[in-house]
């Protein structure tokens, strides 16, 4: 898989239970390259038919996340912390 989506190729993969709505939970999902500037592009006119206005989630490990994206210490207050989930 990571051959394919390294020459911009798309994997989709299901696993596990179904699931209904606009986000996946871990059962669904499509994989793409995040370095290929024309990803998001191609995924929401080839793959998605969606709106080019609507966001990708990234999925990312906590330490890669604290060192490409900028995490807000609010996020995490009172004992829950918003990083473990989509938003």
């Amino acid at each position: 898989m990571a051959f394919i989506v390294a020459r911009r190729g798309v994997i989709a993969i299901y696993q596990g239970a179904a699931e209904t709505g606009p986000r996946a939970l871990g059962h669904r999902s499509i994989l793409a390259n995040p370095c290929d500037a024309e990803a998001r592009e191609n995924l929401n006119a080839r793959v998605k038919y969606r709106e080019a206005i609507r966001p990708l989630a990234p999925m990312a490990t906590l330490e890669a996340a604290r060192e490409y994206f900028e995490l807000l210490d609010g996020a995490s207050d009172d004992g829950f912390n918003a990083y473990n989930y989509m938003c």
